[in-house]
């Protein structure tokens, strides 16, 4: 079997790029989850590990594979769950990026703008401790997201009524 030049040219600009992808991807997720190692409380989970046992200790964490003992854990597993907690954590575009992230829990002693949540297509739970919230809009079209509590957060009511009727079938939940 014989190839040509031009071939192995596009097979290899083909690779290139999928690396590329995987390697921005991988370089973002690490960079989110050691600014969460910093953070006052900051936890996370990989897609591999089982939800049952909690929030695992990433220093006793056991490579899993070949991919992951050589290239780390980042370019192998993707981060499906975070709860963090931060008084002064003011924007949640650093989690953000953690788009295969399925479940956050957020707390702030400061109003935190949930624009940045949006982008995270995957979420389907979503519980924010906030001193306030100024605007539930960006969850309207969040189709896989099933369930919002907002603990001790100041919220207007009309914010909540218009996310149910924009949303009728996500379970809301406003706790005092």
């Amino acid at each position: 079997m014989r190839f040509s030049l031009s071939t192995l040219l596009v097979v290899v600009t083909l690779f290139s790029a999928w690396f590329a992808s995987v390697h921005h991807k991988a370089t973002q997720q690490r960079s989110t989850v050691v600014w969460l190692s910093g953070l006052h409380t900051g936890l996370w989970r990989y897609d591999s590990q089982d939800q049952s046992l909690g929030f695992p200790d990433p220093s006793n964490a056991a490579p899993s594979g070949t991919i992951e003992q050589f290239l780390g854990p980042h370019y192998a597993h993707d981060v499906e769950e975070v709860l963090v907690y931060d008084p002064q954590l003011d924007s949640l575009e650093r989690i953000a990026k953690l788009r295969s992230l399925r479940t956050l829990d957020v707390g702030s002693e400061l109003p935190l703008d949930l624009n940045p949540v949006s982008r995270l297509t995957r979420l389907t739970q979503l519980t924010v401790h906030a001193e306030s919230i100024d605007s539930l809009r960006p969850l309207h079209k969040m189709s896989n997201l099933k369930t919002v509590l907002l603990v001790d957060t100041r919220v207007d009511r009309h914010e909540i009524d218009a996310l149910q009727a924009a949303r009728p079938e996500m379970q809301v939940q406003l706790v005092p």
